[in-house]
């Protein structure tokens, strides 16, 4: 998967100049967020109802939920998952899904540089997990 996004830099000759990055994100990147934001980050305000999706997702295995579900969002673009608002189940807050989670990287190299920087460089925690998670789900931040 590789995520574009843009920078504009202000001189006194120029008013504006559009650079575009492209990035490329590996299936770990994708997973130390998903994990990192389902199991600890974002749990706080999400609730996700298994049986929404559980026949897309990956065999068990030995693989743990979160680990089938971000292998799923990075092998399969068609996999699409419910968020719900933990505080109201029926409210779908938004979807996980690779389409989603491209967006939510470009608003964060945007929006938030410092965390997708440490994204870049597999160094998110649980905090930048969520902004990211959140990002992806909903296109802003909401919680937090």
């Amino acid at each position: 998967m590789s995520v574009t996004y843009s920078v504009y830099a202000r001189t006194q000759t120029l008013k504006e100049m559009k650079i575009q990055i492209e990035y490329e994100v590996t299936e770990g990147m994708i997973e130390n967020v998903i994990v990192s934001a389902l199991e600890g980050g974002s749990n706080y305000w999400y609730f996700i109802d298994v049986a929404d999706f559980e026949d897309d997702l990956p065999p068990k295995g030995n693989l743990a939920l979160t680990e089938r579900i971000s292998e799923a969002v990075f092998k399969n673009p068609a996999f699409k998952m419910p968020v719900y608002d933990v505080e109201d189940e029926d409210d779908v807050l938004g979807y996980l899904s690779q389409k989603n989670l491209r967006r939510g990287l470009e608003l964060c190299a945007k929006d938030y540089p410092e965390v997708f920087q440490r994204f870049t460089q597999d160094e998110i925690d649980a905090g930048d997990a969520d902004i990211i998670f959140q990002l992806t789900v909903m296109g802003e931040l909401t919680f937090g």
